[in-house]
Formats: structure tokens, C-alpha cells, sequence
């Protein structure tokens, strides 16, 4: 049995199950037609049967001018281009490859949060190469495509933008030389204090646990992975287009669903606090363990700083809110309403033609 026999025979159900693996492939083959076959054979046939539904990689890479021309002409305003080099033999290379479209531009800047958030990984391709992708977040919570590329250092091009990094990303590199599941936790403790007081201590209980592991931490830029030294004002702690749309258009309510249920954990958390009164909109808050916090509902925000943060009031202000006989929905950043993030889905983008046409 051949590997160009068996990728005919089975491209249907391939195709029925893109994520089918070499061992999943051959067990059927083996089941289906009760013949040996190889693991050699399994990644043959696999290549051959995603070459004949998803087209070779060269001729894709050949299509890709056309591509990003077909993109411009649907969605007028949108940048989608392709840098190429010429070789020795005057043959043209693919460089890099940028797109964003101008839909969702529109819907970013119509209803996401201040805050663009980068990532990459390698491509697994012959060709190799590595994926950037930027992407924001909408006022539900979840990640929104912005564009992807390949580009040069971004503090490099950006130094003045207030930059951070993923913390599971930091813990991935704290554990090859910190492995605990203490320090974990108090990696994790660390990163999630939101004002200075809490954060100092959180850090002076990690040194009681390692000074190593103290040492290595407090090294790192502050700014970039503690919540005690973000910015506020950004309402941001750290698709389907149509898909989000029509689901949140299902959705009753002022908030999207994510924050109603953060708020709702913050209505219980406001139980275990006592509100005092200190002027028209200022109440002081006293909470268990001599834990005490100031609430200025005018300027909306506590000293906890997880009200600034996250555009979301927090125990302490829910507590204050009640006491003003306030609704706390009324409370929650615009940026978090559903009437907002629809906007950011309210840009269509437009079907493109295939390479026939």
C-alpha cells in the first residue's frame, strides 16, 4: 500500500478531521483496510493529503500577492502587503507578510480597552519563520485580532508606551531555576497585589522563602509585570466577528456577561465591609484583618486601585455605593457596557473572491 494510494482513499475524512494526527491516520488505515503501515508512510501520506485540500506551501506563497491585494480591494483602508527579496538568480523571496484590516480598525477604536497586547511562535511550515499577532481586548473581557506581522523591537519603535508582559510567561522562566509550588504562589501573589503596602509585602514573604528566588524576581523591570506598578486609567487587567456579535446581541443587560459575573463576586466581597461616611462622596472602608481603604465615588476610585485598574468597583465601592442607595452597575466603566463592545463588532468585514476569479 502506497502513500499516494492511501491519501486518496482518505482525503475525505481528513478533510472531515483537519487535527487528525499520523497515529490516528494510520490506525484507521490499518482498521479500514487491515494492511501494515508505517509511521514513514502515515507522515507521507498525511503531507500529501493537507497538500491536496490546503494547496502546496510554494504555491500558496506565490498566491500571496494576490491575496493581499483582494483583501484592500473587499475592505477599503485596511493594509495588507508582502515584502519580498530578490536572490542572486533575480528570484523573488518571501520577506514578510503584515495585514490589518480596516474593519477592525474601526471596531477597535470604536469599543475596545487602551491596550494592545503581542505574542508570537514559530511556524512549523518547510519554510519555517515565526507568526507575530497583535490583538486588544474588548470590553467583555476577551481578545479582538488587530493585525499580524513581522517586526522589529517594539520598545525599540514604542518607548514611550507603557509595556508589559504575560506572567505565565515569567513563571515559565522563574521555575527552571525556582521549582516550587510555594513560590508559585507567591510569584503569583506578587503580581496580583494592586497597591505598594500589599506588594512589598508579598515580596518580603518570598524573600523568607528564597532569597534566590527574590533576587531573580526583583531584578525584573516592576513596571512590566506588577500590578502595583501599572498605570491606571487603561481598564485593563491582564474571533468570530459575527459569532460575537450575534451572541452578545442575545445578551439582556447593560454589561457584558464576564463583567456582570466579576461584579456580582464584588457585591458578595462587599458583605465583610463597614462603610463610614467622611463627605458627600467620599466614605472611608474598614474590612476584616485592620485592612482599611478610602472610596471617592466622584472621581470613581479606591485605594485598593482594583476599581482604576479594571473599570469594575470593587467590594470596597460597591459597599459605598450601597450605602449612597447607588446601583453599582450605574458605576462600571462605559468601556465594559454592552452597547459599547457592540461597537466594536458593528464594522463588517467583507467576503473575498478565491484565486479564480
Amino acid at each position: 500500500m502506497t502513500s499516494r494510494l492511501t491519501s486518496k482513499l482518505f482525503v475525505d475524512e481528513v478533510r472531515k478531521t483537519p487535527s487528525m494526527t499520523v497515529h490516528e491516520l494510520m490506525t484507521k488505515v490499518t482498521e479500514e483496510l487491515n494492511v501494515d503501515f508505517s509511521l514513514k508512510q502515515g507522515y507521507r501520506t498525511l503531507r500529501k493529503v493537507r497538500d491536496t485540500i490546503q494547496g502546496s506551501h510554494d504555491k500558496q506563497y506565490t498566491m500571496l500577492e494576490s491575496f493581499c491585494g483582494e483583501l484592500r480591494r473587499a475592505n477599503p483602508g485596511s493594509t495588507a502587503f508582502v515584502e519580498t527579496d530578490v536572490d542572486e538568480d533575480g528570484v523573488s523571496r518571501f520577506r514578510r507578510l503584515y495585514m490589518c484590516l480596516e474593519p477592525i480598525k474601526r471596531g477597535f477604536l470604536a469599543g475596545c480597552r487602551k491596550w494592545i497586547g503581542l505574542d508570537g511562535c514559530f511556524l512549523k511550515g518547510p519554510y519555517g519563520g515565526q507568526l507575530l499577532s497583535a490583538v486588544g481586548m474588548d470590553g467583555d473581557n476577551k481578545m479582538f485580532p488587530l493585525a499580524m506581522s513581522v517586526v522589529g523591537a517594539v520598545r525599540d519603535k514604542l518607548p514611550q508606551v507603557e509595556h508589559r508582559c504575560c506572567v505565565q510567561h515569567l513563571y515559565t522562566n522563574f521555575k527552571q531555576m525556582h521549582r516550587s509550588l510555594v513560590l508559585k504562589d507567591r510569584l503569583w501573589r506578587c503580581a496580583r497585589a494592586l497597591y505598594m503596602t500589599q506588594f512589598k509585602a508579598e515580596m518580603e514573604m518570598m524573600k523568607q522563602e528564597s532569597n534566590n528566588a527574590y533576587a531573580w524576581l526583583d531584578e525584573k523591570d516592576l513596571n512590566t509585570w506588577s500590578m502595583a506598578h501599572f498605570k491606571t486609567g487603561l481598564d485593563c487587567d491582564l474571533l468570530r466577528m459575527e459569532k460575537n456579535r450575534e451572541t452578545m446581541s442575545k445578551h439582556e443587560g447593560l454589561l457584558c456577561p464576564a463583567i456582570f459575573d466579576i461584579l456580582e463576586k464584588a457585591k458578595k466581597e462587599q458583605c465583610m465591609c463597614i462603610c463610614y461616611y467622611a463627605d458627600t462622596m467620599k466614605y472611608q472602608i474598614c474590612c476584616p484583618f485592620g485592612d482599611q481603604f478610602v472610596v471617592d465615588l466622584r472621581s470613581m476610585t479606591c485605594t485598593c486601585r482594583k476599581w482604576q485598574l479594571g473599570g469594575i468597583p470593587c467590594g470596597h465601592a460597591v459597599a459605598a455605593i450601597y450605602r449612597r442607595r447607588d446601583k453599582p452597575e450605574k458605576n462600571v466603566a462605559p468601556i465594559c457596557w454592552k452597547t459599547t463592545y457592540m461597537k466594536s463588532y458593528e464594522p463588517v468585514l467583507n467576503p473575498i473572491n478565491g484565486p479564480n476569479l
